[in-house]
Order: structure tokens, then C-alpha cells, then sequence
């Protein structure tokens, strides 16, 4: 009796699953899907404690999901790791990854999955068939970028996978995603971002046996405001969501976050109509996000949801940071190197030019270029071309020297010749003198004498 129990209790979470997996099937046979994705139920402790209005914010490994146009605006590498139960049984889980880049916007990958194993099948006698499993995954592959006007983009190409049983279906899909936050002055409106998300843009279609299932498309529109504002940061934000699906009733989320110091965060939120609460906390680059609330109003009880992420790596600004300096770096050692080359050409000429001075004996103009050459003596002090400049240099100051004696004993020997004219002159002109005085003195014979001398 026992036995029995069991398998009736095993068939019955099996059944469960079952209707989980294909709640989503066409209400047509073929060509429709129904009216949500089996993953539409979010991930992320934090988003989810906010009542899934994250699309306007979506600013850690979540965005992948979200809205992959905030990826764009994290600033460092990081992985988050989420894991929630569905049902008795289901784990559901989620893996992201995100890859900032410098220059070129932001990638990212992730996987969100659930599953059941040792399902045991039995038939209407309950006669035991053998185990079976059931498992769902959805990988995410994401870009994201910011562009001009305070506006991001982001896309992902979604690949979906269903394995129920052997029933085995692939799809695959594309989210776009919009991030813009306007420029406003004014205190009221300073701070908002307005993100929207269409999830399967294009939808995955699912084959399983001759039934397929084309996911719906499922648009979000998403407010976020901070209201409080401290040397950390925002204090207090508010968010709100806005969501439409193709086959599916209007809904609505809304959440707020209180933050103290960067360290702990305290939220709420408002799953339309389905309360969630949460916390975090951060120490150095690790992070913790709890979370409690139902999925949706048809879940019998609320779950818990954790979250962890890890950030490393140096932030995008450091690393433009570090990127700048090494391209004002290269910029320097490409113009030092232009400005070596261009000293040693200038050298290379002085040399010549002086060697030429010192051949033609130009002794000053040979000086001037060896020592053009010299003043880089400390800088190039084991260079052969300095080495000869000192040499040549030597002997032109050499050379300058014995020009310099020689040019003072000439000006030596032409002031002494020009000293004996100038008294041979003073002296005739005495003679001459002294010849007219005795001419007008008729004293001819003498001052022919004064004459002749």
C-alpha cells in the first residue's frame, strides 16, 4: 500500500512538472505558443525581491535577462549565481557572466535551467516503467552598448532547450533591449531611466512530436528613480514595470530599495498583486541578495531566492584609465624616438661639417659644430661619435691656439713697425720745422742741412 502511495505521489509531481513544462503549449495545435515563456519568472534574488521591476536598472549579471542594454553600464567582470526552488523537487537556477569591454560595449553569457531527476513512471496499473528526467535551459548570449544621447542598446541571442522524457525540442530566439536616461535639471525628474525589453523579438520554436511551440513576445516598460541621495550613492530608489504579453494579461511591478553606506539594501516590491521582500549585503567585491515571494499567484506557497555575485577583475574606468596612460606613453616614446633619430642626423651633420671646418684650418666654425655635438656628452656618454667630436674638438682648440699666438705676434710686429713710422714721422716733421725756422732766418745753408737730414 505503501508502494502504491508512492508512485501515485511521484506521478503526481511528474504530472505537475509535465503541465509546468507545456503550460506554455499552443491552445492551437500548431504554430501558437501560450501565453508565457516557461521562463518568464525572472531571475536574480534582487530583482525579484523588487517585484520584477528591474528593467529601467538592470545593473549586475542579471541584465542578461532583463535588459541587456544595462550591461553597458557595469563597470566591472562579474559572475552571479541564483538558485530558487519552483516546485517540490524543481531547482531553478541561474548562471551569468559579464565581460566589459573598453571600447567596443559589453558581452555576456548565461543559462537558466530547472529540472526533475528519478521521476519514476508508472502506467495505469501502476505497474513501475523505469525513471525518467525533465529538464528545460535557456542560454542567453548578450551584447550590450552605449550609445550617444544617453541612450544604450543591448541584444541577445537566446537558445532554448527542452528535454522531457526523450522528448527532446530546440528553439532559437532574439531579445532587444533599451536603456535612456534623460538629462533632466530638475529635482523631481533628475535621475530617471526608462528601459524597455521585447522578449522573443524573435521567439524559439519548439518541436516536440508534431507539436510546436513558438514563444510569445513579451514587452516591458520600466521606470527607476532614486529619491535619496548620500556620498555613496543613491539611498532610496523606486522602481516600476510595465509588462504586455502577446497572449497574456496586462501586468504590473513596482519595488523599492533602501541602500545604507553601499553595504546592506533593504527591499520590497509588488509582483502584481504578489508581495516579495528582500535583503543584500556587500563586502569588498562579493555581494549576497535574498529574496522571499511567490513566482506568480498561482503558486501555492512563497520560496526562498538567493543570489551571489562576484565582481574582479581592475573597473572599466581603470582599465581606460590604464589604457590612455599607455597610449600617452607610446605617444612619448614614438616622439622621443623622432627626436633621437632627428639628434643623431643633426650630429651626423655637425661632425661632417666640423671635420670639413678643421681640414679648411677654420678653427672657430670646427669648435662651434664639435660643440653642438658635446652638449649631449651625459646622454650619449658611450657613444664612438662623441668620443670623436672630443678628439677633433681637441685638436681645433689646438689648432685655434697656435692661430691665436701667431695672430697676436703679427699684431705684435705691425704695432712695433707702426710705433717706429709714427717717431720717424714726428721726427722729420721736427727736422721740417726746424728747416723753415732757419729759412726764414736767412740762414740757408743751415736749414738745407735740417732738410737733407
Amino acid at each position: 500500500m505503501m508502494s502504491r502511495k508512492f508512485f501515485i505521489r511521484r506521478s503526481i509531481v511528474c504530472y505537475l512538472l509535465m503541465f509546468f513544462i507545456v503550460a506554455t503549449a499552443a491552445a492551437e495545435k500548431k504554430g501558437t505558443g501560450g501565453t508565457h515563456s516557461n521562463f518568464n519568472y525572472g531571475v536574480g534574488a534582487r530583482a525579484l525581491s523588487l517585484g520584477n521591476a528591474y528593467v529601467a536598472m538592470p545593473f549586475d549579471a542579471s541584465a542578461i535577462y532583463w535588459n541587456p542594454s544595462g550591461l553597458d553600464h557595469i563597470q566591472y567582470r562579474n559572475v552571479s549565481l541564483f538558485y530558487s526552488n519552483l516546485l517540490v523537487g524543481v531547482n531553478y537556477y541561474f548562471l551569468g557572466y559579464v565581460h566589459p569591454t573598453t571600447s567596443i560595449g559589453t558581452f555576456g553569457a548565461g543559462i537558466i535551467s530547472y529540472g526533475l531527476d528519478d521521476i519514476k513512471i508508472t502506467d495505469n496499473s501502476n505497474v513501475y516503467l523505469g525513471d525518467a528526467s525533465a529538464t528545460e535551459q535557456l542560454f542567453l548570449f548578450s551584447y550590450g552598448k552605449k550609445l550617444p544621447w544617453n541612450l544604450s542598446a543591448g541584444i541577445n541571442l537566446k537558445i532554448q532547450h527542452q528535454d522531457f522524457a526523450g522528448f527532446v525540442a530546440t528553439g532559437v530566439g532574439t531579445d532587444v533591449g533599451f536603456l535612456y536616461h534623460p538629462d533632466f535639471t530638475h529635482p523631481l525628474l533628475s535621475g530617471f531611466t526608462i528601459g524597455l525589453m521585447i522578449q522573443n523579438l524573435v521567439g524559439p520554436r519548439l518541436k516536440a512530436g508534431v507539436a510546436t511551440d513558438v514563444m510569445p513576445i513579451n514587452v516591458r516598460l520600466g521606470l527607476a528613480k532614486p529619491i535619496l541621495k548620500n556620498e555613496w550613492g543613491p539611498a532610496m530608489t523606486f522602481f516600476v514595470d510595465l509588462e504586455q504579453g502577446e497572449r497574456a494579461p496586462f501586468k504590473y511591478h513596482a519595488g523599492a530599495e533602501y541602500v545604507f553606506q553601499n553595504r546592506a539594501m533593504l527591499r520590497m516590491g509588488m509582483n502584481n498583486n504578489q508581495m516579495a521582500f528582500g535583503a543584500g549585503a556587500t563586502f569588498d567585491r562579493f555581494q549576497l541578495d535574498y529574496s522571499y515571494g511567490k513566482f506568480s499567484e498561482h503558486e501555492l506557497n512563497a520560496s526562498h531566492r538567493l543570489s551571489f555575485t562576484v565582481q574582479f577583475g581592475k573597473s572599466k574606468q581603470e582599465r581606460i584609465q590604464i589604457a590612455e596612460e599607455r597610449r600617452l606613453r607610446e605617444i612619448r616614446e614614438r616622439v622621443d624616438q623622432e627626436l633621437f633619430m632627428d639628434r643623431q642626423q643633426k650630429i651626423a651633420e655637425a661632425l661632417k661639417e666640423g671635420k670639413a671646418y678643421l681640414e679648411a684650418e677654420d678653427f672657430p666654425r670646427a669648435i662651434r659644430e664639435f660643440n653642438f655635438i658635446l652638449k649631449y656628452e651625459e646622454e650619449l656618454s658611450d657613444d664612438l661619435v662623441v668620443e670623436e667630436a672630443k678628439k677633433l674638438h681637441e685638436q681645433a682648440e689646438q689648432g685655434s691656439f697656435k692661430e691665436v699666438e701667431q695672430n697676436i705676434i703679427q699684431r705684435q710686429a705691425k704695432t712695433e713697425e707702426e710705433r717706429r713710422r709714427n717717431e720717424e714721422r714726428a721726427r722729420t716733421n721736427q727736422l721740417h720745422k726746424q728747416a723753415l725756422a732757419y729759412y726764414e732766418k736767412e740762414e740757408y745753408e743751415r736749414a738745407i742741412l735740417e732738410w737733407q737730414k
